[in-house]
């Protein structure tokens, strides 16, 4: 006789996992309207069926609910993001990528403040991060704190020196603590 819960396990692992994965290549495109259209917007909510079903299969499932924050930033809806991102925190409370999720998604919702404490606290779990230290660096400038960016993001460039994404960063914070570019604002990080 055949074990059930492995078999069950191994059914519900392959339909998340196919879904998450659907999901990862609707929402990871470079082409933002494409992105956004009404297919892919159609397929994203089929996909947030998938999700809730897993979550009542398993209502711990932090990945499930990891997944629906992302499906519902891509559609704009980033209070509910936030919501099911903070319930997978709860389960999982110090992955640096929940906590990094979260704080993208409070600039979403304009709340620097709380961007910054929760990139600090992603960096607190995965210190040395350039991903996380670019992050913080820019939300730095956002909030005007610039000896902090200037700092961070030089921490993040003698971690990993050709890293792209930084080195904009960092001619970004140069540019405006020289006076030759605005202060951004949290709308301005979104539309990188």
């Amino acid at each position: 006789m055949p074990d059930i819960n492995l078999t069950y396990t191994t059914t519900f692992d392959r339909i998340f996992n196919d879904a998450a994965r659907k999901l990862t290549e609707l929402v990871s495109g470079s082409n933002k309207l494409t992105r956004k259209g009404y297919w892919n917007r159609l397929k994203i909510n089929r996909l947030i069926k998938v999700f809730d079903t897993c979550l009542q299969v398993n209502p711990r499932h932090w990945e499930s609910m990891f997944s629906l924050g992302k499906a519902h930033q891509y559609l704009g809806a980033h209070t509910l993001a936030l919501t099911w991102l903070a319930k997978a925190l709860n389960i999982q409370p110090n992955n640096p990528y929940l906590l990094l999720e979260i704080s993208i998604q409070q600039v979403y919702l304009n709340d620097i403040s709380q961007a910054i404490l929760y990139t600090e606290k992603a960096l607190q779990e995965l210190p040395g991060d350039p991903v996380i230290l670019g992050n913080l660096a820019m939300n730095y400038l956002v909030a005007g704190k610039d000896q902090e960016a200037i700092a961070t993001i030089a921490t993040a460039l003698s971690i990993l020196p050709e890293n792209q994404i930084n080195l904009d960063i960092q001619a970004i914070i140069t540019a405006v603590i020289a006076g030759k570019r605005h202060r951004p604002i949290c709308q301005e990080l979104i539309d990188r």
